[in-house]
């Protein structure tokens, strides 16, 4: 991931609604990995859990299931966003939860493709890149 404390840093947590087998989920996450790294971010990795279970081995053991950390520049976040609505309304019973990171300035948001209007994400599209967009520019 980079270090730039000014490139902004998303979260994205599958919330399946408990309808996934770890497997399952394991695998859309990694299709979900791979098809990001196709759009013009900066970087997309398995997001590391730092809550170890007793026991785990190995580094495999440190991904968070279903979890991806990505980091994307402001004016790519509508790109990124818009896919991530489309990936969501392919699959049943999917939510997101992202949390959104800048320095020291975070938020958590929970997406439901089913529960929010397209011109709602396009305002928060436009905020978020509003306000990342200052931060990344001082």
């Amino acid at each position: 991931m980079p270090t730039d404390s000014k490139v902004p840093l998303i979260e994205l947590r599958i919330d399946s609604r408990a309808v996934l087998a770890p497997d399952e989920l394991d695998r859309i996450t990694r299709q979900l990995r791979s098809d990001l790294s196709e759009l013009q971010v900066e970087s997309v990795e398995f997001h590391r859990d730092g809550n170890l279970p007793s026991g785990a081995k190995g580094a495999e053991a440190a991904l968070a299931l279903g979890s991806l950390a990505v980091a994307v520049l402001p004016t790519a976040i509508p790109k990124l966003i818009e896919f991530l609505r489309d990936w969501l309304l392919r699959g049943e019973n999917r939510t997101l939860k992202l949390k959104l990171q800048v320095g020291g300035n975070s938020a958590e948001i929970e997406c439901n493709p089913s529960a929010v209007a397209v011109n709602d994400i396009e305002l928060l599209v436009g905020k978020l890149t509003g306000v990342l967009g200052k931060t990344a520019n001082t």
